[in-house]
């Protein structure tokens, strides 16, 4: 087809089948155009470069060779789904055991059947699609461009409709985003991840077409956020905890509400002290201060401020579990001269609901907000404004806290989100250093990060993933922020070596500041927030989300169907909860647990490479399925019947003392 019947015909189809792609077409105009060789593109001309430097044809055959004998891949690493959870380790456990059966003991790194994604960063003129297309077998692939004109260069080179009708062939999906933004791009392929599921990550294919830091950087937020990705997000006994605790401490306890909408913006300082190991130089500087800001310590950082004798305005928690009660134990124990009796008085508490309900005794004054993603809030808090990233540590639920009580000028003291030194991960005025039962020898990184005073901090995915979060606070709420932590560097936030802090102005009326927050927000007596609610509506939802669940993987087995097949319909009933009428509260109580169970099977029975032998396991795994669904939902049935006899005046049942219950668990 010669050169201009292509480019027409591509734009033709495009616009039919990817008009959002078509929309990006130039028409060929500017300083990036092709390069003809005997009628034909071989490369392409920028201003007074080219981006192949030499026939693209001839150098994508030797790209494309090296990539298959050697493909860059990630794949799931199935230990981290059975943690904490005894319902993950069960499945583990007869997962690993249907494999022994059948004599499979040894597990390939790498998926050995189809694989969910092939991410290919870079069109360029697009010789290299077809072949490796052909070459891995996906459920979709996934091709990013960072410059929009090389999509032009494609239409003249290669034909998109062939492309299109392969993948049709394959019975693979096809997804196409050209974005000039890293940032923009790597979101955008985030999101398609989370559509689809993340279960499909597991063996994903990640090829790079050319050098260029646009791209490259694109690249690395998309597979940094991998792990994310692929983590499982909470378990059953983690939000059966949350939704006890959360119920406790509404049914006991007085407390204000602190809503998340944001309160009119004051122009008084927030000093927000974190753990991270810098802390420890920046102290100083805080105390200095001190006069001039209201002070939010978060989590173990309080021990920090009161070694130095700095006595927060407001103490921050967001865990759900024991270990934040003998955490402030610990603290209190060795603050004793500061506080003679069994509270830290002149400290106001701001928690989750979700705290543990110990912790309330530590405080005279108490402030809840509802978190985001939380089976509690899900069930108790429609209607309410909830706060939202709060996650995924403390810190970034301060930063969130003090937006919303109308603070948008932040100093970040103990922000490191790393560290310079793996023995120096936190403060050493923590529990991490003082406390036997809570020392951490040394952090293992995962990541290296620029940092906020130059150089490079190691990192692991939460503490980067809290790094982002605070970004994207940073960007969304509009704060004027401070980085005054040695460091990872927080896009957003100014960094400022703790000397250089000099605050304009009186000092604070503290009292008034306190006051001001404390009348804006509603008071709550014990029990009054719960009378709002029909507990007997949760225990019906457990009922029918019991009998959707259920259908599925009865059906599954009655059709032997494959794993994919059954992902196919069950990611649909976990991503879509919200929508439904008869279980959308009570739903992400099992639902986490139902993916970390899925994201488990994958794992084993993508490397199971007979056809028989794998569908001999996975009949297998849907039995253990279904009988591990009916523990948990048996058990989340009697925990809401429990707390509906509570509300409606009965006992307390035995889980409101928050008292650890299974011996090396969180819960």
């Amino acid at each position: 087809m010669p050169v201009g019947d292509r480019y027409a015909a591509n734009v033709a189809f495009l616009g039919e089948n990817y008009p959002d792609l078509a929309r990006r077409l130039t028409g060929n105009t500017g300083p990036i155009r092709p390069i003809f060789t005997d009628g034909v593109p071989t490369d392409i001309q920028i201003v007074d470069q080219r981006l192949y430097n030499g026939d693209a044809r001839d150098i994508v055959v030797t790209q494309v060779q090296s990539f298959l004998a050697k493909p860059a891949r990630v794949g799931y690493d199935a230990n981290s789904f059975s943690s904490d959870s005894l319902v993950s380790r069960a499945s583990y456990i007869n997962l690993r055991r249907a494999m022994a059966t059948h004599s499979l003991d040894v597990i390939p790194a790498a998926p050995v059947v189809r694989s969910g994604f092939m991410l290919i960063f870079g069109i360029g003129l697009g010789y290299h699609l077809k072949s490796l297309i052909e070459a891995v077998d996906v459920e979709h692939v996934v091709i990013a461009e960072v410059v929009g004109e090389f999509l032009d260069m494609s239409c003249h080179a290669i034909d998109w409709q062939e492309i299109h009708q392969l993948c049709e062939a394959r019975k693979t999906t096809l997804h196409v985003f050209v974005a000039e933004q890293p940032g923009r791009l790597a979101g955008e392929i985030g999101a398609l991840i989370t559509e689809v599921g993340t279960v499909l990550l597991d063996g994903v294919y990640c090829f790079r077409h050319y050098p260029l830091w646009a791209l490259d950087e694109a690249y690395r937020r998309t597979v940094n956020e991998f792990p994310r990705h692929i983590m499982a997000r909470g378990y059953y006994e983690d939000e059966r905890k949350m939704i006890r605790n959360a119920i406790t401490n509404l049914h006991k306890c007085d407390y204000y509400l602190v809503e998340g909408s944001f309160r009119p913006r004051t122009d008084v300082p927030a000093f927000i002290i974190a753990s991270g190991p810098s802390v420890d130089e920046a102290i100083a500087t805080v105390k200095e201060w001190r006069d001039h800001a209201v002070v939010f310590s978060c989590g173990s950082s309080l021990q920090i401020c009161l070694k130095h004798g700095i006595i927060p305005d407001y103490h921050v928690e967001l865990e759900n579990v024991v270990a934040v009660k003998d955490f402030l134990d610990h603290i209190l124990e060795k603050n004793r001269h500061l506080f003679p009796g069994d509270k830290f008085d002149g400290i106001k508490l701001i928690s989750s609901v979700t705290v543990n309900p110990r912790v309330m005794a530590f405080f005279d004054e108490a402030y809840f907000f509802f978190r985001d993603s939380s089976v509690s809030t899900k069930c108790l808090a429609e209607g309410i404004p909830i706060m939202s990233a709060v996650g995924p540590n403390v810190s970034n639920t301060a930063v969130a806290v003090a937006a919303r009580l109308g603070f948008g000028e932040m100093y970040f003291f103990g922000f490191d989100c790393g560290w310079r030194d793996a023995k120096t991960h936190h403060s050493k005025d923590t529990a991490y250093y003082t406390a036997e039962k809570h020392k951490v020898e040394e952090a293992k990184a995962t990541i290296t990060v620029p940092g906020n005073f130059g150089g490079e901090v190691e990192t692991d995915t939460t503490l980067d993933w809290s790094r982002d979060m605070i970004e994207q606070k940073l960007r969304g709420f509009s704060i004027k922020a401070f980085n005054c932590s040695d460091g990872a560097l927080i896009e957003g936030a100014l960094p400022l070596v703790p000397e250089g802090l000099a605050l304009k102005g009186p000092v604070l009326d503290r009292a008034a500041i306190l006051a001001s927050i404390r009348d804006n927000s509603r008071l709550f007596k014990a029990g009054e927030f719960l009378q709002r609610f029909d507990m007997a509506d949760f225990v019906a939802e457990v009922d029918a989300f019991s009998e959707a669940i259920l259908a599925l993987i009865d059906r599954a087995k009655a059709e032997k169907m494959s794993f994919m097949a059954f992902h196919g319909l069950v990611w649909p009933l976990v991503r879509d909860l919200h929508k439904s009428p008869d279980y959308r509260h009570i739903g992400s109580m099992f639902a986490c647990s139902t993916m970390a169970m899925m994201k488990l099977a994958c794992f084993f029975l993508n490397r199971v490479e007979d056809p028989a032998t794998r569908e001999a396991v996975t009949l297998q795994f849907y039995d253990d399925f279904k009988a591990l669904h009916e523990e948990m939902l048996v058990d989340g049935r009697q925990v809401m019947e429990e707390a509906r006899i509570m509300v409606e005046g009965g006992p307390e049942p035995e889980w409101t003392k928050g008292l650890q219950t299974v011996e090396g668990t969180t819960y």
